[in-house]
């Protein structure tokens, strides 16, 4: 189960926001019927890039041994 605050990765591309699977973003509200949550991504400045309602397939949750990856977001 998934929780606020939680760091995710997405599973899916977001093309319309430049992100793309692989990119991690945090979960800022849990929907109260437990269906999904809204996630927030931003930028290597803390800037917002997207703030997205999610479903639990569209991402998953962030390795304990993995490695975030800084990449240019697409335009």
């Amino acid at each position: 189960m998934f929780k606020e605050h939680e760091v995710v990765v997405l599973t899916v591309d977001l093309t319309a926001y430049g992100l793309a699977k692989g990119d991690a973003g945090t979960i800022v509200y849990l929907h109260p019927d437990k269906n999904g949550f809204e996630v927030e991504f931003n930028d290597s400045l803390g800037r917002l890039v997207a703030m997205e309602p999610m479903t639990p397939d569209q991402v998953r949750p962030l390795g304990k041994h993995e490695v975030l990856v800084s990449r240019a977001k697409a335009a």
